[in-house]
């Protein structure tokens, strides 16, 4: 299968996560329409990482003109369902932008949005270099985005077959874990706890696995 590599769950896992049309044969209106896959990494898995893209299924394209939204402090694509937008975003979906003089940068989605902000996103592409500010590009009228379902071809990153076994590892950091009480669902009780991943990655390491899910770069399981 072909996915991007995301972490999930307060013991930390890693998995493929493959996004494919829920109809195939019909047009992508709605975020419903978006069928979602979690695969999470095994032992023996033949995992394939890519850095770039060079072949791979399109979902969605866009000549990027972003209209505001008169209810909220938000712009949107035009002519596209906010919740579809949204999702293509929160899923951060390889893509492609193609800027007006040519220029091509490949990356993934981000929503971006940090203190100042005051909640607004800006609609952002992170190409495959690396998280600094250098590498965010807000997407701006022009520019024509491609979004792809998956990345099935591109310069590869690291290939071999994982090794793990069943035994928790804890990191030695702590993690803000954060709880609602069931009595007062308004209250949320935050504590420190801490970090423990699910199972020991031995290859590639945790460390190497979480710069990838953080970066989500695309990627191939052969199981």
């Amino acid at each position: 299968m072909f996915g991007a590599l995301h972490s999930t769950g307060l013991q930390k896992s890693f998995s493929l996560v493959e996004i494919k049309p829920a109809h195939p044969d019909e047009q992508i209106r709605i975020a419903d329409d978006l069928a979602v896959t979690r695969t999470e990494l095994k032992q023996g898995d033949l995992l394939r990482v890519f850095k770039s893209i060079t072949q791979a299924d399109t979902l969605i394209e866009a000549d990027i003109d972003l209209e505001a939204d008169k209810k909220y402090h938000q712009e949107y694509q035009k002519d596209m369902d906010h919740g579809l937008w949204c999702k293509l975003f929160a899923l951060r979906l390889p893509a492609r932008v193609t800027k007006a003089d040519g220029t091509v940068i490949d990356g993934v989605l981000e929503p971006f949005s940090e203190q100042g902000m005051e909640g607004y996103v800006a609609w952002s592409i992170y190409d495959f270099d690396n998280l600094s500010y250098a590498s965010l590009h807000t997407l701006e009228k022009g520019d024509h985005l491609t979004v792809f379902s998956r990345v099935l071809d591109g310069n590869v990153e690291w290939e071999g077959h994982v090794e793990l076994d069943e035994t928790p590892l804890a990191t030695g950091r702590n993690i803000m874990h954060v709880s609602i009480d069931p009595e007062n669902p308004s209250s949320l009780a935050f504590e420190e706890k801490p970090e423990i991943i699910a199972k020991t990655y031995k290859s590639p390491s945790f460390a190497t696995l979480d710069g990838w899910s953080l970066r989500n770069l695309p990627a191939q399981i052969v199981q």
